[in-house]
Formats: structure tokens, C-alpha cells, sequence
């Protein structure tokens, strides 16, 4: 059986147990990034409910307040960014990482449930146009 579990996903699962909306980001280059809000289950698993692309400086337009937002340690979003985020009472946790166990942890509880993939109906989740489609 496959199970297929996205980046954003994997940072999701590292919020802080909190009843708030949770948004992920993910370095998309061009002063660009991968945005995802997630919808929670009851057993906090975190489903993508909307994802696009966003520009770094319009971050703050798309988080609202009181919620958390979650990224990889090395993604750079700059101090009055994160500035104004605190300032809308925003969670901020920038230390997020892929690890292979959560992927496990995530695939297991998404098997249980929702089930497993259709390889026949599985697709990339491409958000942006692959390069050199025109």
C-alpha cells in the first residue's frame, strides 16, 4: 500500500498543540514561498485544505491573527516580517524539519484514517508549472 504524506504536512504535525489555524512555508526561490493552510482532524492530522504561491513580503496578508505558522530552519523571512506576525499574536515556529519518522508517523495515522492511495489516481502536487512546460 502507499500512502502519500506532503512537506507541508510534515512541518504541520510540529505545531504546538494549539486551537489555531496552522499555515506551513517552504522556500520556493524568486522572493517566493510555498504556502499551505491545514485543516485538523479530530486526531490533528493535518489535511492540506488550500496551498498556492505567496510573495515573502506579502506573508503577513495571508496569516491571520492568532494562528500559527511553521517553517524549515533555513528558510530566511526577515526580522520585520516575523516582527509583525508576533504583533497579530501569530505562533511562529521556525525550527521545523523533514525526518523520516514523522513521514512514518504521519502515513500510519493517515492509513488508518482515510485509507491508502490509488496509485492510479495519484498526482503530483504540483503548485507551481513544472519547468519547461510551456
Amino acid at each position: 500500500p502507499v500512502v502519500g504524506i506532503s512537506n507541508h504536512q510534515v512541518l504541520a504535525w510540529q505545531r504546538n498543540p494549539a486551537d489555531r489555524p496552522v499555515f506551513t512555508l517552504i522556500e520556493a526561490r524568486r522572493n517566493e514561498l510555498y504556502f499551505a493552510e491545514h485543516e485538523l482532524m479530530d486526531s490533528s492530522y493535518p489535511q492540506i485544505k488550500d496551498h498556492k504561491i505567496i510573495f515573502k513580503e506579502d506573508l503577513i496578508k495571508h496569516v491571520p491573527p492568532q494562528s500559527i505558522v511553521i517553517w524549515k530552519h533555513d528558510l530566511e523571512i526577515s526580522g520585520t516580517i516575523k516582527d509583525a506576525l508576533l504583533k497579530q499574536d501569530v505562533l511562529i515556529y521556525d525550527r521545523g524539519i523533514y525526518s523520516a519518522s514523522i513521514v512514518a508517523e504521519l502515513a500510519a495515522l493517515k492509513a488508518e484514517l482515510i485509507g491508502h492511495d490509488d496509485l492510479v489516481k495519484m498526482e503530483p502536487m504540483y503548485i507551481r508549472p513544472f519547468a519547461g512546460v510551456q
